[in-house]
């Protein structure tokens, strides 16, 4: 078995096969939710929030300091993923990463077999200090998630996070093992053209006021002062491989 070393900044992790350099931890937190019928524990929900978490992580953090198995699950399809790129962070995605933020992300509908996943995530960022955006924020946006799995094995469900208020002495932004097993992700997209049904339902219900200008938009009336609040507490936080 293979130990667990951690340092501060960057950190040095064991995965049963080699030693797995972690990038530093970011000015940022995910927060996780999802409609009813939909426990954000189960794998399917799991691999979808590994998938976007990885995402977003890889570019703060470059490919080879990113979750491990992320690398072997995007790549049949690196040149398409490479150009995820998340338009609600201002003109360079990358500096915005380095502003401390809030990602909110919600699971607004999910499929889940033994060989594929696919999944309607909607998400918006609330930065810690005004003036990150010029329009008035947050602004909603829908990405579609497809992942596959040539095996038999689905792979076991890590670890919950039963208390989304405290940060748990064992959590984590990055995981220490390989969450995505032999999953491949087949497409990580936003919905550029329209905004799905269910984000547009999840975000007014947060929002009352937002108004639609277009198919695709969806963000509080022109005028409003963007929200900001101190970097919220990452959940679910990754904890640990379960041993069930």
């Amino acid at each position: 078995m293979s130990a667990t070393l951690v340092a501060t900044g960057c950190g040095w992790f064991g995965t049963g096969k080699a030693l797995h350099r972690v990038g530093p931890q970011p000015r940022y937190s995910e927060i996780w939710s999802a409609d009813p019928g939909i426990d954000l524990f189960d794998r399917g929900a799991e691999l979808v929030r590994a998938a976007v978490d990885a995402a977003t992580y890889t570019r703060f953090a470059g490919f080879d300091q990113t979750f491990p198995g992320y690398e072997e699950a995007t790549e049949s399809e690196r040149s398409r993923l490479l150009s995820y790129v998340d338009w609600s962070l201002a003109d360079s995605p990358k500096r915005a990463l380095g502003w401390p933020r809030t990602d909110f992300n919600h699971i607004a509908g999910l499929s889940f077999s033994e060989s594929s996943v696919s999944a309607t995530v909607c998400s918006y960022v609330i930065f810690e200090s005004a003036g990150v955006l010029a329009r008035p924020g947050p602004e909603v946006i829908g990405i579609n998630v497809r992942m596959s799995n040539p095996a038999d094995n689905i792979g076991k469900t890590g670890s919950p996070d039963r208390r989304p208020e405290v940060a748990d002495s064992l959590g984590r932004y990055v995981p220490d093992w390989n969450v995505f097993g032999s999953w491949r992700i087949d497409e990580l997209r936003h919905e550029y053209d329209r905004l799905p049904e269910g984000c547009a339902r999840w975000f007014q219900a947060l929002y009352p006021s937002a108004v639609r200008p277009s198919p695709r938009i969806m963000s509080p009336p022109l005028g409003t002062l963007p929200p900001t609040m101190p970097v919220g507490i990452q959940y679910p936080e990754w904890i640990g491989p379960s041993d069930g």
